[in-house]
């Protein structure tokens, strides 16, 4: 297949196709053409490889023509366009196939192509073949599957059916009105593909339109919250038709007349599981609709209440056709999926416990209802956060109903040949059948009853119910505690995480609209560019005439052309201003992208030189902690020996290290004061002291001398102690002046020290005041640039 299609067999098909009239011609060239589009399939289907250089090659543009059908071809399609047709869109299908890694590409790129409208088209419109509405449903739900672009365009398309001019999809319709808009001659296109659901005459084509319903609603939380309101009861006339009603409203009538219409009941069910399927915030909201308006008496019944009442009549009626039930069994098991307030809601019944056991221990019956009611009672057991209500579920499946007898009955519902039918992804029969009493034989049951999404729902509960239950069976152990403990942490930040991606994919999905808006204005653009007689080249001509007039054939730049017309001339000048609004658009990205980077970078600088001034502060404030712890253990003259090269450097610091050492300063010259005053003190009363030993050796020396000279001791004894007292004195007195010398040195160095001191505040009271400005000046810049 490599080989063949990387020899340019699919453009040589096209042509051959093209050629042979696109199945439009005679009967021999519409054989000729099938021929082409199954070698197509066959090169294309589940073959990535080739479908990325189909995709790449551009060969999906011939798609588009294939699949147009206009004028009286909607109502008298021959046997051959119908199957070339049918085999177009088997090519579609081919290349929108969810189990494909290319089948987003795919989908982007054939919506650009305009393919999902033409598909829709032919699904919704009065094609008289119920064959190619039915294919075209299906393809579209390839389209749709988990492409939030084509979920918007069906929710705003309206469609006008009934007329010849009625097939062409009308844009825009807001989603929520077109979910509310009635079934008029503009009916939009969910309200025309949930009609074909429940009416149509044909199952493959029910089936097909079920499905597309389907693909619009997975991973579509906005849909689902959108078709969930739609369940709030409106005011309407007692003459009012079914169809006239909102969506949530017609699947709700549909599923309460189960006895009219099984198999309608059993669309309705199943439309309403994928409308609160992994959405926890719509199965909350179905918990608060009301069922009916108020009543003049003021009573207001809600919704979830006639549907807890319908599950027990459903599987109470042994008359009711086993379809109804199913399908219901399927929309209630999804609704409590991980959804504890509902579980809860359920069981405030008693009797809701006495009729599910019934009917899961009874020996006869349908199997796939026993089955169903087992799967609903371990949903409940999985996903209730109650204590109590667990453990009366666990006892009853213990003890009451028996594990080994609770786990046979969903065993039996996963070995049905309708549930491994569903499991290996049959596919009904591509025929028409009829919808009567006479028909129900006819339907497979592994297509009514089951399919493959559902399966891989049930095989994940099937095993975590047998694990828990197992599980819940047996003593705790404070490591198992632990290890549950961790399991629901788990879980609560998966939620967490959950609803973080919806957020994203919010934001995606404007993105995505943003972008699609502004590839419809460059679209617009290369329109006009494209007109005929040359826009784009008129306008290069007028560039070239304005940047070098003498190289214009005209000579001149001003008007148009000879022979153009003033048509012509008004859209050359609109491709101008265009392209003008482009590039000035571009240039100011620039001039803002420029600008913007250059204000992260001085934004950067100051956050560096912010970031050097408190390192700055900080080494400072380090230095004042040091000078201090050595000012403690140092005399005066070294404080003033740490003072200097703090004086020296205060410059460069900050304000608080500066208020510091300031403070360090006065500290230091409050000591130094008092140390003044004590020396002060001690040189006064030392000199006091001196003063009254001279005075008392004055007066001995004179007593002496009196007594010397009045004859009272002998000359040689008075000489003798008058000159060694004489000489004691004169030493004591010599020793006082040099001590009073001393003192006066110290009251001189103290007064040095403190009139330097002085000096050095009056410098650091100047940085002090200097390094505030500066910080005030770098706070306001950075406020600034902030």
């Amino acid at each position: 297949q490599k080989l063949v299609a990387f020899e340019g067999t699919f453009e040589v098909l096209f042509q051959i196709i093209k050629k042979e009239g696109s199945g439009d011609g005679r009967d021999d060239q519409a054989i000729v053409v099938l021929d082409c589009l199954a070698l197509l399939a066959i090169l294309l289907k589940g073959n990535v490889l080739n479908q990325n250089y189909f995709r790449e090659t551009d060969c999906m543009q011939y798609i588009a023509p294939l699949i147009t059908v206009t004028g009286s071809d909607l109502w008298f399609l021959t046997e051959k366009k119908m199957q070339c047709l049918a085999a177009s869109l088997n090519l579609i299908e081919c290349l929108v196939q969810s189990t494909n890694s290319s089948t987003v590409s795919n989908q982007q790129v054939l919506r650009k192509l305009g393919i999902p409208q033409k598909v829709l088209q032919l699904g919704l419109s009065r094609v008289n073949s119920v064959l190619i509405r039915s294919r075209a449903l299906r393809t579209l739900a390839g389209l749709l599957h988990a492409q939030p672009e084509n979920h918007y365009l069906l929710a705003t398309t309206s469609m006008t059916v009934g007329t010849d001019q009625s097939t062409q999809p009308k844009m825009p319709l807001t989603p929520s009105k077109a979910l509310l808009q009635s079934c008029t001659a503009d009916q939009p296109a969910l309200s025309r593909l949930l009609r074909v659901t429940l009416s149509s005459t044909s199952y493959f084509e029910r089936s097909s339109a079920l499905r597309a319903f389907g693909s619009y609603l997975f991973q579509n939380a906005d849909g689902q919250l959108a078709l969930v309101s739609t369940l709030t009861p409106v005011p309407v006339d007692d003459s009012a038709q079914l169809d006239t009603l909102p969506i949530g409203r017609q699947l709700i009538a549909a599923m309460m007349h189960y006895q009219d219409d099984p198999l309608r009941a059993w669309f309705s069910s199943l439309l309403l599981s994928y409308m609160v399927r992994d959405n926890e915030e719509a199965q909350n909201f179905l918990l608060k609709i009301p069922f009916d308006l108020p009543t003049d008496e003021g009573n207001l019944v809600l919704l979830r209440e006639r549907l807890r009442s319908l599950l027990s009549l459903l599987i109470q009626d042994k008359s009711v056709q086993p379809i109804a039930v199913v399908g219901y069994l399927r929309f209630a098991c999804l609704w409590i999926s991980h959804c504890p307030r509902a579980v809860e809601y359920f069981y405030e019944d008693p009797t809701t416990i006495s009729f599910l056991v019934e009917a899961i221990i009874q020996p006869t019956g349908d199997l796939h209802i026993r089955g169903l009611c087992a799967l609903f009672f371990a949903l409940s057991f999985l996903h209730t956060d109650d204590p109590k209500l667990k453990n009366t579920l666990h006892g009853l499946i213990s003890h009451r109903i028996g594990t080994d007898k609770f786990s046979e009955k969903l065993r039996e519902l996963r070995k049905s040949m309708a549930f491994m039918a569903a499991e290996q992804g049959n596919e009904p029969e591509k025929q028409e059948i009829a919808v009567d009493e006479t028909s129900f034989d006819q339907l497979d049951r592994s297509v009514l009853f089951y399919d493959y999404g559902f399966t891989l729902f049930f095989k994940e509960v099937y095993d975590e119910t047998l694990r828990e239950i197992k599980y819940s069976g047996q003593q705790q152990s404070p490591l198992k505690q632990i290890h549950r403990s961790s399991q629901k942490t788990n879980q609560r930040q998966a939620d967490e995480i959950k609803q973080l991606k919806k957020q994203l994919d919010i934001q995606a999905k404007e993105l995505e609209i943003y972008k699609l808006q502004t590839r419809n204005f460059q679209q617009q653009v290369d329109t006009l560019k494209s007109l005929p007689s040359s826009p784009a080249r008129g306008l290069a001509l007028n560039e070239d005439a304005q940047s070098s007039p003498s190289s214009s054939p005209s000579g001149s730049a001003a008007g148009p052309p000879p022979g153009r017309s003033a048509r012509e001339a008004d859209l050359e000048r609109e491709v101008l201003e265009l392209r003008l609004a482009l590039e000035t658009r571009n240039e100011q990205q620039k001039a803002t992208a420029s600008a913007d980077h250059e204000l992260q970078q001085q934004y950067d600088s100051m956050v560096r030189s912010y970031a050097l001034l408190e390192s700055a502060l900080q080494q400072k404030t380090a230095e004042l902690a040091q000078a201090k712890t050595q000012a403690q253990s140092h005399s005066g003259g070294s404080l003033r020996g740490v003072a200097s090269p703090e004086g020296e450097s205060g410059s460069g610091s900050g304000s608080e290290a500066l208020l510091a050492e300031l403070e360090q300063l006065r500290v230091r010259n409050d000591q130094l004061s008092h140390e003044k005053r004590s020396l002060e003190s001690r040189a006064r009363e030392e000199k006091e002291h001196l003063l009254r030993q001279l005075a008392a050796a004055h007066a001995q020396v004179q007593a002496q001398a009196a007594r010397a000279e009045a004859g009272q001791m002998g000359s040689a004894a008075v000489g003798s102690i008058s000159l060694e007292e004489l000489a004691t004195l004169r030493a004591e007195l010599e020793a006082a002046r040099h001590a009073n010398a001393e003192l006066q040195q110290k009251l001189t160095t103290a007064n040095q020290e403190y009139t330097s001191l002085e000096a050095e505040q009056e410098e650091l009271l100047v940085c002090l005041a200097t390094t505030e400005l500066e910080n005030s000046t770098l706070k306001a810049k950075l406020q600034q640039e902030v």
